[in-house]
């Protein structure tokens, strides 16, 4: 893992409680895969359009989204 990383900003784009996992608009209009589990538990009800700061971190299926924070409510 990059020990300089540094958070970015993006803004939920789809959300899907019940499967799990969503997707974030970030850098460019790029889309970035993240996991329920990288939600702190007050903010599992994300919504389309709410705004969050995260890390991007590469995985074996590609760039997903880490350590998500709500920024917006």
């Amino acid at each position: 893992m990059n020990s300089k990383r540094k958070d970015i900003q993006g803004i939920v784009k789809w959300y899907n409680i019940k499967q799990g996992y969503g997707f974030i608009e970030g850098k460019n209009g790029k889309d970035i895969f993240f996991h329920k589990s990288e939600i702190p538990f007050w903010s599992i009800f994300l919504n389309k359009g709410d705004k969050v700061e995260y890390l991007e971190e590469n995985s074996k299926k590609g760039l997903v989204a880490t350590n998500l924070k709500l920024l917006n409510k």
